[in-house]
């Protein structure tokens, strides 16, 4: 009976390392998974984030240029007037020189 009682302990020893050893090494698999999973979503992450930069250089750019749009066309707005002035003087000189015939 005492060696019938050893097989079963060491039987059960061995089935327990054994499992022990499968869920260890499956517990290595998913770290190493979960790992690069992380570093992939990383990588994702920094190439939306350089898309991301690229798109807003560009909407800068564009918008400085916008904004020298409307700095030419207020100066314009100032030559604009200063024209009509010209014009008004031209008119009235017009009506004094008809006045004068």
């Amino acid at each position: 009976m005492g060696t019938e009682i050893m097989v079963a302990l060491i039987t059960g020893v061995c089935a327990i390392i054994g499992q022990w050893m499968i869920t260890r090494s499956e517990s290595k698999k998913a770290d190493v998974k979960r790992a690069q999973e992380s570093e992939d979503r990383a990588v994702a992450q920094a190439v939306k984030d350089t898309e991301l930069k690229n798109l807003l250089h560009g909407i800068t750019e564009r918008l400085d240029i916008h904004n020298g749009y409307a700095e030419k066309f207020s100066q314009m707005s100032v030559h604009f007037e200063e024209i009509d002035k010209v014009l008004v003087a031209m008119q009235k000189d017009i009506e004094y020189l008809r006045k004068g015939e």
